[in-house]
């Protein structure tokens, strides 16, 4: 008999410095491309070393691997055992990540995360990222 499991990823990410976020959905997201809800859209200068961590929640208390692309996920997690849990199972898996942007990365980026346990139960998450070249201040005026 096969155990069905869930893994439900956290939707919130930590970003170290914090990233400009672009109101609403400026690259027309195609719900149909991820099962999971997108994240917005966030403005990442070229030269620029975000760092950040991943949630992800394990209600068996089983191992979870983690494959993303572009970005580079810590292999082993920082995890802490859910004290709501009746069964004393459930476990939070917090991964360590981060992404140093060149100038060939100029563009729009969608990071596709993936999540799944030993018995192959997943889920996925995609964020999009614009990595763009820093301009700099301009004086419009003196007085």
């Amino acid at each position: 008999m096969l155990k069905t499991a869930v893994i439900l990823m956290m939707a919130a990410m930590m970003f170290t410095p914090a990233p400009v976020i672009l109101p609403g959905d400026p690259f027309n997201w195609d719900p149909a491309s991820c099962p999971s809800s997108p994240m917005r859209a966030l403005i990442i200068p070229v030269g620029t070393t975000y760092a950040g961590s991943l949630e992800v929640y394990e209600p068996d208390g089983e191992s979870v691997t983690v494959l993303a692309n572009k970005i580079t996920v810590d292999a082993i997690p920082i995890t802490t055992k859910d004290p709501a849990d009746p069964l004393g199972l459930a476990v939070t898996h917090t991964f360590n990540w981060g992404w140093s942007p060149e100038t060939a990365d100029i563009g729009v980026h969608y990071i596709n995360i993936e999540v799944s346990d030993p018995l192959g139960a997943s889920d996925a998450r995609t964020i999009v990222l614009l990595v763009k070249v820093n301009q700099p201040p301009v004086i419009t005026g003196c007085r």
